[in-house]
């Protein structure tokens, strides 16, 4: 399971993006179930809310919410108040409440692997 961020959707809806072409090749590449939650989808299109970007962005949530390949973990509040108490406790670590939301929900043990900016597009481990 790779978890998918936001970074990571951007570029690929983005041609002028820097990591635009790496994230194509990711995407094209990547075999395992990747688990994207609401809240990323959320920025995602928050980020892409220009006119010209809704098609593509309203299309790429779309083949999310219905790709086989994906998990697409559900917004809760129990869920954001846990990761927002580990980001809180957690100041030695570089990790976004997103990373947080996901560690409360699969538990520090489970080591994920996350595709998205900070690994520009390498499969690394939180």
């Amino acid at each position: 399971m790779i978890l998918v961020d936001t970074g990571f959707l951007l570029a690929l809806l983005d041609a002028r993006d820097a990591l635009h072409d790496r994230a194509r090749a990711w995407a094209l590449h990547i075999k395992d179930q990747l688990l994207v939650t609401e809240y990323v989808l959320w920025e995602t299109v928050n980020f892409a809310s220009a006119p010209a970007n809704r098609a593509k962005v309203h299309a790429l949530v779309g083949h999310i919410r219905s790709h086989a390949g994906y998990e697409v973990v559900a917004a809760a509040t129990n869920l954001l108040d846990a990761g927002l108490r580990l980001h809180e406790s957690r100041s030695d670590k570089d990790w976004s409440l997103t990373d947080c939301r996901f560690l409360r929900r699969h538990g520090n043990a489970a080591n994920p692997a996350c595709l998205g900016l900070r690994s520009s597009f390498r499969i690394g481990r939180i």
